[in-house]
């Protein structure tokens, strides 16, 4: 049962070397044109209103063109590629598809569904409520041939151990269900004013300019100093990232969807009177920017320079999206700009909590500054809390949701996977670092939350 197109129906199977503009707007255009419609139905399924799903769409299209001006095309960039892209970019809700799914399997094989390891229910309500076919399914969670079958099977049969043929019989009617249901669902179904505009302002924009040294300073990194005795180092391997309602129609795309990503970026050049916009701001309440020396409110849409100093007053939040990772801060919490690049983001995280999402390719790096300790990453999400004291010196708490986050500093290494947390005190010079799980009690930010998470919340 086809319920999605699949990999080789997106036309874009030939390969485009980077480098080249026509080559580059040639097949982003296919990829583009073959999968809007699937990649709109799949946010919006995972979106609280049109005007959310617009925009988690905007942030998937941008981030699947900068990594096609930076790698070119090819058999990865696929659906499947564009629904994991979309996990990123997607701000779950409560009553979200896994939710909707154990409503509609009733209450013995939805409470089935519900008690699953994470991993295990994304699988089946990506099979069974998304209705994505397997080579998507391996795309979009990074698993094998043989892993997703075993997995499949496996989550079906946890469902129901006693009786999985009937755990599959309802999974199977479930998704008849929503599939029929959808044909006349309109909140799946883009708008063509939409689609068309997004269309022609990502392919007509220019491919952003690299800050120039002189303007935004590189990210350096270099090699973590031997830890002092008794310093916690944890080398552990990172794990794939999981990935884990609908509002009434309206025209509001141009100014908040497209409008606050696609902001044309001035070209970085020495010396020139226009620096570079390098990061973009979104879904923004109470927040200031203090650039040379002014203070001055921010609004969704507006672009950051590098040297931006961004504050969020009590209340108040902002959401900052930078190429291919977001930043969420919260009220009381202060962000330095430091530089951006195809290749490199560097935030300086100042001051109260900030919720980070990267997922960039393995040689690019997002790293985030906490006084002398450096948080690198290049596909993760985590959170990262700073506060600082008089007299007890600063502490940084570290919580990772997925992915790995490496820790680098003065006598301190170490590397935090998904579902740990770290504690950083910094006192005297010194630099004492804890580290455990995190509390399975603790509930994340709907911000950052798994869709299973949030619907059971």
């Amino acid at each position: 049962m086809d319920h999605q197109p699949g990999p080789g129906q997106l036309g874009v199977e030939r390969i485009a070397e980077p480098g080249s503009a026509s080559a580059v707007r040639d097949e982003f255009a296919r990829l583009y044109d073959a999968s809007i419609g699937p990649l709109y139905a799949f946010v919006a399924r995972r979106s609280p209103d049109r005007e959310s799903a617009e925009g988690a769409t905007v942030r998937t299209f941008e981030r699947a063109l900068g990594s096609i001006r930076r790698d070119g095309a090819g058999p990865r960039t696929t659906l499947g590629w564009l629904y994991r892209l979309a996990g990123h970019a997607v701000e779950p809700m409560a009553g979200g598809p896994a939710a909707r799914l154990a409503r509609a399997l009733g209450r013995d094989l939805g409470t089935g569904l519900r008690r699953l390891e994470d991993q295990h229910r994304q699988i089946i309500v990506m099979r069974y409520f998304d209705g994505l076919e397997p080579a998507d399914l391996r795309v979009t969670l990074g698993l094998s041939e043989a892993t997703l079958t075993a997995s499949l099977d496996a989550a079906v049969t946890a469902i129901a151990p006693t009786h999985p043929a009937r755990a599959r019989q309802g999974l199977e009617a479930a998704l008849e269900r929503f599939v029929t249901t959808r044909r006349r669902d309109e909140r799946e179904v883009h708008s063509p004013g939409f689609a068309a505009a997004l269309r022609e302002r990502l392919l007509t924009r220019p491919a952003p300019a690299t800050i120039a040294p002189s303007e935004s300073p590189s990210i350096v990194l270099a090699p973590p100093r031997r830890s002092r005795p008794g310093a916690r180092s944890a080398d552990v391997r990172t794990p794939p990232p999981s990935h884990s309602g609908h509002g009434v129609p309206g025209p509001r795309w141009t100014a908040l969807a497209v409008a606050a990503v696609l902001i044309t970026s001035a070209v970085a050049v020495r010396g020139s009177a226009s620096p570079a916009v390098i990061a973009n701001l979104f879904d923004t309440n109470r927040a200031v920017v203090v650039r040379d020396g002014s203070l001055a409110p921010l609004s969704g849409g507006e672009g950051l320079l590098a040297g931006d100093v961004v504050s969020v007053r009590s209340g108040g939040h902002a959401t900052i999206s930078l190429g291919g990772a977001d930043m969420r801060l919260e009220a009381g919490a202060s962000i330095r700009v430091v530089g951006g690049s195809p290749d490199a983001i560097a935030i300086e995280q100042i001051q109260g909590r900030v919720r980070h999402r990267a997922m960039l390719t393995p040689d690019s790096r997002y790293a985030v500054t906490t006084g002398p300790l450096t948080w690198t990453v290049h596909e993760a999400v985590f959170e990262l809390a700073r506060e600082s004291a008089a007299i007890d010196g600063d502490t940084v708490d570290l919580r990772v949701r997925e992915g790995a986050v490496r820790l680098a500093g003065p006598d301190v290494a170490a590397s935090v996977v998904a579902g740990r947390a770290a504690t950083a005190r910094l006192r005297d010079g010194s630099i004492d670092l804890a580290t455990g799980d995190i509390e399975r009690l603790e509930a994340p930010s709907p911000w950052l939350a798994e869709p299973s998470e949030a619907a059971e919340s």
